[in-house]
């Protein structure tokens, strides 16, 4: 018998004997140290169920377009965010002012301050080119993003036509408006198109 022979014997007698090699630990050490995380986040998840707080509470989402649109928050959510879309994109170079003024009354103190910061160049604008914009809204215009007891959030379509003396077009726009309730009413605190 060989040297060589002997320890290959040697070897072999040992695995047999008792002593497993390290690789067959392996997948159940890994199997078993991913229970433990299972357990873990399980044990997380289910201790971490808190009540919402009131601002949290998600109300039941209005997107019922220029149907019959009741006396709940949601349904005043809609129809503001619809008349400020109109408002907003609304604009006739012989009465710029009245047509700004609609729009902040409509709005927040911080939204009429924002707006008012580029209310000046717009009337410039406006009259300049002696534009008129009209906003037109479809019935199933709105799509509500988020809703809560004091903020809301929707996506109107506007089509808007822009007239210019005897030219004319009309564009598709949709517009971000985001409300906040202030005293019983719902008050736009930002309109933003979007692409």
């Amino acid at each position: 018998m060989s040297a060589e022979g002997g320890a290959r014997e040697s070897i072999e007698l040992s695995i047999g004997q008792g002593r497993t090699p390290w690789r067959f630990w392996v997948l159940p050490g890994v199997l078993g140290v991913l229970l433990v995380a299972l357990v873990a986040t399980s044990v997380v998840l289910l201790l971490d169920r808190r009540e919402p707080l009131p601002e949290e509470i998600a109300v039941q989402p209005a997107d019922i377009g220029s149907g019959s649109l009741g006396d709940g928050a949601a349904q005043q959510a809609v129809a503001r965010a619809r008349l400020a879309a109109r408002t907003y994109f609304t604009i006739d170079f012989t009465s710029v002012e009245a047509d700004m003024d609609r729009l902040r009354d409509l709005g927040t103190p911080d939204f009429v301050e924002e707006y008012d910061e580029t209310a000046a160049a717009l009337a410039r604008r406006v009259r300049g080119q002696r534009l008129r914009l009209s906003a037109a809204l479809p019935d199933n215009g709105v799509a509500t993003e988020y809703l809560s007891q004091n903020v809301a959030q929707l996506l109107v379509s506007v089509d808007v036509t822009t007239q210019r003396g005897e030219q004319r077009s009309t564009g598709a726009y949709r517009t971000r408006v985001v409300l906040q309730w202030v005293e019983d009413e719902w008050l736009v605190a930002a309109v933003d198109e979007v692409a």
